[in-house]
């Protein structure tokens, strides 16, 4: 296990790039900041807490080649959408998957 830093433009750059990307588990929820009630609370702290430099806690990534079901981020977020599971052929792709960070990510 390691653990390393890094900008939120390479963050960014690495949500659903085609080499070694990072996706959402199947078993991860979907998206709640965006819909639940009082979640521009959430999205406003979080984009505070970057403005002031604050750490905004860690993601958790776990990087495999194993079948696993997945998915990408939303690139146009709309209430009640809902992404689906790629290709089962591109499961046992390079790829790391976002086990936690998912609201922090899909916010920026």
């Amino acid at each position: 296990m390691s653990y390393s830093g890094i900008s939120i433009r390479e963050a960014l750059d690495k949500i659903n790039a085609p080499n070694a990307g990072w996706y959402l588990p199947q078993v991860q929820r979907q998206y709640v900041w965006g819909a639940r009630h009082e979640s521009e609370t959430y999205i406003c702290l979080l984009l505070d807490s970057l403005l002031r430099r604050y750490p905004i806690g860690g993601i958790v990534l776990w990087e495999t080649e194993q079948k696993v079901p997945y998915r990408r981020f939303i690139g146009d977020y709309t209430p009640g959408q809902y992404a689906k599971q790629v290709d089962v052929g591109l499961w046992g792709a390079a790829k790391l998957l976002v086990y936690d960070g998912q609201q922090r990510l899909q916010t920026l």
